[in-house]
């Protein structure tokens, strides 16, 4: 559990600094991004981490991010993603493991 907890840790932390990276580098852009999917006019974490999955797990084209960093690094995030996903899996499997284990006690 520790592993996966460790392992989603560190992918939430890179994904908020390439999105935040992003968001810092360019704000004109991502701030059009986000008034056009109906998000708040100020970027929000919650928001941009949305809008950050959509465009790198989903591949959802957003014209806005065109030439920005973060359409550089698009697999970079989709890698960070997938260990996030990967930490939350060993955490849910470590808790099943767990209460198999305190039931067949």
């Amino acid at each position: 559990m520790s592993v996966g907890t460790l392992l989603g840790a560190i992918g939430l932390v890179r994904i908020r600094i390439l999105i935040g990276s992003a968001q810092s580098a360019h704000p004109q852009e991502m701030e059009s991004l986000l008034a056009r999917r109906e998000y708040s006019e100020k970027p929000v974490e919650a928001s941009l981490m949305i809008v950050g999955y959509q465009y790198a797990v989903l591949r959802r084209p957003f014209p806005e991010i065109h030439g920005t960093c973060l359409e550089r690094e698009r697999s970079a995030l989709l890698l960070w993603f997938a260990i996030m996903f990967i930490g939350v899996v060993l955490v849910l499997a470590g808790f099943a493991f767990e209460v198999f284990e305190a039931r067949s006690i």
